[in-house]
């Protein structure tokens, strides 16, 4: 894909030092208005009136480049597969390039926005002052590849193959809770994130 889109939002004022900027990525599913909403806060610890925060919109979450909002060759099922490592250099290169900072006072993130942590601290150790991820780890378990299927209604067979048909621009006709919200939803945002897990519970079955 030779051009990515990180979408992103800034909430306070960056100080003349340029030394209170605070880097925050958006976990699975959630945006750069849910960060805003569950961890900032003028009594909360990411205090815009204190902080230049900088909310960023992973990759595929509808905001940024995503497979409904990318245009052919790399629409829908087509959407190029992508890391952690990706989100983070396109942060960087928006913290660095657009914002000109060269220090950030702190990076935090709830869940996968906590991986996204871990990932600084590892791509950039030299770049943030402090990285403390929230409810996440360096390296996803291997007991929650199911999590997206499960959290609507139990994963069947049907619905992992289902799953991966529509990623691949397929109709189903016999619709299951799962694939109906997934239907539902604008584009192919959630069948883009939950392939790798549904073809995975498919071949355990």
């Amino acid at each position: 894909m030779p051009l990515a889109r990180l979408a992103y939002r800034t909430i306070g004022s960056l100080n003349a030092a340029k030394d209170n900027a605070i880097l925050v990525p958006s976990w699975y599913t959630g945006t750069d208005a849910d960060s805003e909403l569950c961890m900032c806060g003028a009594h909360r610890a990411l205090n815009p009136d204190k902080y230049f925060i900088i909310l960023t919109n992973l990759l595929a979450n509808g905001i940024s480049s995503s497979p409904s909002n990318t245009p052919a060759p790399f629409e829908k099922g087509r959407f190029p597969k992508i890391t952690l490592f990706d989100n983070v250099v396109l942060q960087h290169k928006l913290v660095t390039e657009r914002l000109g900072l060269q220090l950030l006072r702190l990076v935090t993130g709830w869940s996968m926005g906590a991986c996204q942590t871990y990932q600084w601290a590892a791509q950039f150790p030299d770049m943030a002052q402090a990285a403390p991820p929230i409810a996440g780890s360096a390296r996803t378990a291997s007991a929650l590849d199911v999590f997206g299927l499960h959290r609507s209604a139990p994963a069947s067979r049907y619905d992992c193959m289902g799953v991966i048909a529509l990623m691949e621009g397929n109709e189903v006709t016999n619709v299951t809770p799962i694939l109906a919200e997934i239907r539902a939803r604008s584009g192919h945002e959630l069948v883009y994130l939950w392939r790798a897990n549904a073809e995975a519970v498919a071949a355990w079955e």
